[in-house]
């Protein structure tokens, strides 16, 4: 056994095993069983069981409470469920993200602006996702149509989760050389509000639930920041390994594990001093033990000298003390933080402070950050020189959009051909179009996006004038601007934005050419609902021209879930001839579609082609097809059909396999096979009802099993409702009413069979023999 968790409700937990993992519900009954070595594994929030298969295949797969795969993808590098467990979003390498909706099991599929290298759902239902763009990290926010709902300079944390605030900020990286150079806090229009240093090889975060605290920690430090960026303690980890930091859910409490399995629990932030085992001269000044000011004031240590510079600051709101051990900072190591603080202790006091410190960096993401801070102070003209200087070091697209900000807070002109200078450095216009964008200015966005368009043609950029006219009433760029694409992926994406508006005869144009291009399920399954919108047909012989088996299996489950069976089975047909073994659950859906069209299944071809006769395929393919029997819009002649298909899978396994696990498991299936449609309202089917009960009394006929228990309740109902009460009564009724039952607080086999005819008249199935049976019942159990 490696490993035991429990789902998020509580209600099921899964033990894992060399070859399989099983499934138990909370009284230890086993749910499910699946099968297969896995490196990774974990709950879903909705209790999904998702696995990671080792290199080189790398495939994720989730399945559901009863052990049904309802995922199975390779290749899945990257992967986030959302909160609500609705959406699961996975990424692969040749940049592109596919989203499935769980409930439906229908997937879309988006490109994405670049390879992605780290993504997360945030609490906020949107889609994170990082993008190496050397020498920076840019982050994307998608939509649940996959459009860009904003993006900003910086990474998702390393664990890509917890990194959104309650109140809508970001906690985001900034990474340099493969490494964490600072942490950085983003406020809802994604500009840095804070700054957190302090760790130069940091391994991970966490926010306290109720947003006012932040901790991150390396291998042998942990820091834990305020609500407004102040570091409240710094202090070392067990044995300098420390493995993970995080806050308790009520946010008192902070809990370090270490690399040899200690746990530590630190309160939040009182205890730190008292608990920690090594403790710096900071640490020892700021708890009164006997340590003289000016001997911490005489250390080289930048740590210690920032510690207590914060201390002075913050907690004691001594600003003249502050003011030394900042000074004394800044000739140990340059602080960006530690000038802001001694402008703002200038400001308190009533002291000059030389703003040209600000200008003395040549380092251009140091200045904006001065250039915002002094902004955020209101104090114009010396954040203008700070900008101008940032743009002068290098041109960037920050410094001039908050330059242009200045410039209308103070009712001056600004010339937009300043931003000329970003011209051969199409992200950087990017930036900023997005920047005008999201403050809209529509004008100034428009014709960033246009020169960006210029210089270097992407996709989003022609979308962002797309929705720009939309916004101003404008007229939108020229359709053909669009339909001129010869990249299929690219016209895919203008496709699904004018699907998503509905414009369905542009999407149709550009899906069409993207297919055309590179045929795709998906594009195709687009055009064939627009069709269906514009009442138009579509050529399905596009579907059989499919080359890659899972595209041709995709389009037949999008016909299957249409009900269209014929189109389904020809592609079903096209997928069985193309010599791939497909996976058990497929196999079950092209069984219940033999069922609905009266045709027969070559089995022997599947099992042929299942060279390894793993039982475990034809245990899953088994149960999956016992699982679509149990649909009640079969007619009665399919449901016959299915039941004689099913008999060939079950003699397959058996043969395999003959267990008393699987048997009873078979059997099981078959009980919910009757009793779904004996409460179809349809008499008709009763007589498939008898079959089925009596096929799982066959597999089980152990008197024992709850299966074999359950199998015959069904069947003296199955019989009334055909019209053969007095056989239901000589063989089934009169024999077992008596017996004990014990399950479901029915005693007796009698009470089982009142309480069933009362939930089925209940539920609108009715015949006259019921009386009969109740009447004979009653009397004999008085």
């Amino acid at each position: 056994m490696y490993s035991v968790k429990f789902s998020p409700d509580g209600s099921d937990f899964y033990i894992q095993g060399d070859t399989s993992t099983y499934l138990f519900n909370k009284n230890g009954v086993l749910a499910a069983q699946i099968n297969g070595q896995f490196s990774t594994i974990g709950f879903s929030p909705f209790g999904h069981i998702w696995t990671i298969a080792d290199y080189p295949d790398y495939r994720l797969k989730v399945w559901d409470k009863r052990g049904k795969l309802l995922v199975d993808v390779p290749k899945s590098y990257l992967h986030s469920f959302s909160l609500d467990g609705q959406q699961l979003a996975i990424a692969n390498d040749n940049q592109q993200i596919t989203v499935w909706d769980m409930p439906t099991q229908r997937s879309k599929r988006w490109t994405a602006p670049a390879n992605i290298e780290r993504l997360a759902y945030g609490s906020n239902g949107l889609l994170y996702a990082t993008a190496n763009a050397y020498p920076n990290h840019i982050t994307y926010i998608l939509d649940s149509n996959g459009r860009e709902a904003g993006r900003y300079s910086g990474s998702l944390p390393i664990r890509s989760s917890n990194f959104l605030f309650p109140d809508g900020r970001v906690l985001s990286y900034k990474f340099k050389a493969g490494k964490c150079e600072y942490l950085q806090v983003l406020d809802k229009h994604y500009r840095v509000s804070q700054i957190l240093e302090g760790l130069s090889n940091l391994e991970g975060h966490d926010i306290s639930a109720d947003g006012r605290f932040k901790l991150a920690w390396s291998r042998d430090k942990i820091i834990v920041w305020d609500n407004n960026g102040r570091p409240l303690r710094t202090f070392s980890g067990a044995a300098n390994n420390v493995k993970k930091a995080y806050f308790t859910p009520d946010s008192r409490y902070i809990v370090e594990e270490s690399d040899w399995g200690r746990t530590i629990l630190w309160d939040n932030p009182a205890a730190y001093i008292s608990q920690s085992k090594v403790l710096s001269i900071s640490d020892l000044l700021k708890a009164g033990a006997g340590i003289s000011k000016d001997s911490v004031l005489a250390s080289n240590d930048p740590d210690i000298l920032a510690e207590a510079a914060d201390f002075y600051f913050y907690d004691r709101n001594e600003p003249n003390e502050a003011e030394a051990f900042y000074e004394r900072l800044e000739t140990t190591r340059h602080s960006p933080k530690a000038l802001t603080h001694l402008y703002d202790i200038a400001q308190q006091t009533g002291r000059t402070f030389d703003n040209r410190r600000f200008l003395q960096s040549n380092n251009f993401p140091e200045l904006n950050y001065y250039g915002d801070f002094l902004l955020n102070k209101k104090q114009w003209s010396d954040a203008r020189a700070v900008y101008e200087k940032a743009v002068a070091v290098q041109a960037n697209a920050h410094s001039l959009f908050q330059l242009n900000v200045i410039a209308d807070t103070l009712r001056q002109p600004f010339d937009m051909s300043r931003f000329d200078v970003l011209a051969n450095e199409p992200n950087g216009l990017s930036q900023a179009a997005y920047m005008y964008y999201v403050a809209e200015k529509w004008g100034p966005s428009k014709h960033l996006y246009e020169m960006v368009e210029r210089k270097q043609h992407r996709t989003d950029n022609l979308l962002q004038l797309y929705r720009i006219s939309e916004k101003t009433g404008q007229e939108p760029p020229e359709f053909n601007r669009y339909l001129s694409s010869e990249d299929a992926y690219e016209l895919e994406q203008y496709g699904n934005f004018f699907f998503n508006a509905r414009q369905w005869s542009k999407a149709q144009l550009l899906l069409e050419k993207a297919s055309r291009i590179q045929p795709a399920s998906f594009v195709l399954h687009r055009l064939q609902i627009i069709a269906d919108s514009l009442g138009q047909t579509v050529d399905f012989e596009q579907f059989m021209l499919l080359k890659n088996t899972d595209e041709v299996l995709n389009s037949a489950d999008f016909f299957y879930d249409r009900r269209e069976w014929e189109k389904a089975k020809r592609l079903y047909d096209k997928a069985g001839s193309m010599g791939v073994l497909p996976n058990a659950y497929t196999f079950a859906r092209m069984v219940a579609l033999a069922a609905r069209t009266s045709t027969t299944l070559d089995i022997g071809k599947i099992k042929s082609l299942n060279q390894t006769s793993d039982n475990y395929f034809w245990v899953d393919a088994t149960l999956e097809a016992q699982f679509y029997a149990k649909d009640t819009t079969l007619s009665h002649e399919e449901l016959l059909n299915f039941l004689v298909v099913l008999r060939q899978l079950e003699d397959e396994l058996f043969a395999i396999d003959t267990s008393t696990r699987v048997r009873r498991q078979v059997a099981s299936r078959y009980t919910s096979i009757a009793w779904q449609h004996l409460s179809t309202r349809r008499e008709s089917h009763a007589k498939a009802v008898e079959l089925a009960s009596r096929r799982g009394l066959e597999i089980v006929p152990d008197e024992t099993t709850v299966e074999n228990k359950v199998l015959k309740t069904n069947m003296p109902t199955s019989l009334v409702l055909q019209g053969r009460f007095e056989e239901a009564w000589r063989n089934w009724y009169e024999p077992l009413k008596e017996r004990e039952y014990g399950r479901n607080n029915y005693p007796t086999f009698r009470d089982v069979f009142l309480g069933d005819i009362k939930i089925l008249e209940e539920a609108g199935v009715k015949h006259p023999d019921f009386e009969k049976v109740k009447t004979r019942l009653n009397a004999a159990g008085r």
